[in-house]
């Protein structure tokens, strides 16, 4: 019997948990995050899973609407007018939220005090992210 390496092992290992990852993040979502919304409107008889059928009629409909000219085909363009149809869809309802969380008195305006509270809040935020570590010169 050939002995394998234990690098190896951990590098199979490392690959399937990343694999498998995103559909554990899909099996289970979290309440009220953005995959818990997508397998909502996917999981269409509300039995807290995607079926194939759920999936593939959903597929079908993205496919459908994606191919603007109705040849049957998605090109390049209708493709990435596509993706920015729905980025733009997606900045429109964050900016929404945003705005709603930063107008801290309702009046659908935001004040100096208002929109600095805001910024700082996102500083904050963004100070206690932790990325990769530095890496060491060579």
């Amino acid at each position: 019997m050939r002995y394998i390496k234990p690098e190896i092992w951990v590098g199979v290992a490392a690959i399937t948990l990343g694999l498998a990852m995103p559909l554990v993040a899909v099996a289970a979502p979290e309440e009220g995050g953005r995959h818990h919304e997508m397998m909502q409107k996917l999981d269409t008889n509300h039995d807290g899973k995607v079926s194939q059928s759920e999936w593939k009629t959903a597929s079908d409909a993205r496919f459908t609407r994606t191919d603007a000219n109705g040849d049957g085909f998605v090109s390049r363009d209708e493709m990435m007018a596509e993706r920015e149809k729905h980025n733009a869809e997606i900045r429109k309802t964050r900016g929404e939220s945003m705005f709603g969380r930063a107008d801290i008195d309702s009046d659908g305006k935001l004040s100096k005090a208002e929109y600095d509270a805001g910024a700082q809040k996102m500083y904050e935020r963004m100070m206690t992210h932790r990325g990769p570590p530095p890496r060491d010169q060579e």
